[in-house]
């Protein structure tokens, strides 16, 4: 059994460092679907959420994950990347949603699951509709890919960014939706 300071010892090896400060970064990057915002830290991307206006641009360092995100995102749509490997953090959302949120991210470029298959994934096969609102909620589209979920019968079902971008992107990644 582990002496009470090993304990204190081990649970301090998995503390942050008291003078880690998490600065905010911010970028807008223009896509074939429109413009993306992307926010997180130099650790994390928290937020990429399509917008009707603004211009490109970045506020930050430019050597944390906004920027690999914007980086990713350009390769993405260039069709030089399959899978994105920028860090991501989920500040909101439930348990549940969360438990959505990190199975739609194992789905691999060019496959798709639908709502019904994830429910089942995450053990809760009743909540089909429920992994639909939380799709819709997903705080970071595009790279937590909810565009590869689909509706029964491998129909397009609902889009966050709209129907024709999630069309679009499913066509870039070589999948045909009914």
């Amino acid at each position: 059994m582990p002496t009470l300071s090993t304990r204190k010892h081990a649970e301090e090896a998995h503390q942050p460092a008291l003078n880690t400060v998490e600065v905010r970064e911010f970028a807008t990057v223009r896509t074939p679907v429109g413009l993306l915002s992307i926010g997180g830290t130099n650790a994390a991307v928290d937020s990429v959420r399509f917008v009707s206006n603004g211009e490109p641009g970045f506020e930050g360092s430019g050597d944390g994950a906004v920027a690999q995100a914007v980086e990713e995102l350009q390769d993405y749509f260039a069709g030089r990347l399959k899978k994105f490997t920028v860090t991501t953090r989920f500040d909101h959302g439930t348990p549940f949603q969360r438990s959505v949120w990190k199975q739609i991210s194992r789905i691999p470029f060019g496959g798709t699951l639908t709502y019904g298959e994830i429910a089942a994934k995450i053990s809760s096969p009743g909540a089909v509709r429920a992994v639909g609102t939380a799709c819709g909620a997903n705080p970071i589209a595009v790279i937590v890919p909810c565009h590869r979920v689909l509706a029964a019968g491998r129909k397009i079902g609902g889009y966050g960014g709209g129907l024709e971008n999630k069309r679009w992107l499913l066509e870039h990644e070589g999948v045909k939706p009914v």
